[in-house]
């Protein structure tokens, strides 16, 4: 799915893309929270899981200022003139959605930081006897 947005992003189809980085939300977050991973599978995860919403935010940005997000709907969705296409997000409304999403982003990386900090301490990796640059 992130392909497919990536893709959609680098046509010039920002609503689109917005909407295929969103159907890689949940499953980012769901593979971010199995508990039956590896630590670093699991720190993998919660790294894409947070990727998928800073691309939700960077893609509702990427849309021209006071235009509407909307994605392609329909037979008719791929029409250049805007036929068929779906309202995602107002354009009143997209900077506060993207805020939302880059916030989530900030916080799973945040978790993420967190987490492999926990995996340190409870290692038995001994950091003072590294080498320092």
């Amino acid at each position: 799915l992130v392909g497919i947005g990536d893709a959609h992003l680098h046509s010039g189809r920002h609503g689109d893309a917005t909407a295929a980085y969103l159907r890689a939300v949940p499953l980012r977050e769901k593979a971010a929270k199995d508990e039956g991973l590896g630590a670093a599978e699991k720190l993998k995860n919660m790294r894409l899981s947070a990727e998928a919403h800073a691309l939700v935010a960077d893609a509702l940005l990427a849309v021209p200022p006071g235009a509407d997000v909307t994605v392609s709907g329909g037979e008719d969705g791929d029409r250049e003139d805007g036929g068929g296409r779906k309202l995602l997000v107002a354009a009143a409304e997209r900077v506060d959605y993207a805020r939302g999403y880059y916030e989530q982003a900030r916080k799973n990386l945040q978790d993420a930081v967190f987490f492999m900090g926990e995996v340190l301490s409870e290692s038995s990796v001994n950091l003072g006897s590294e080498k320092s640059d």
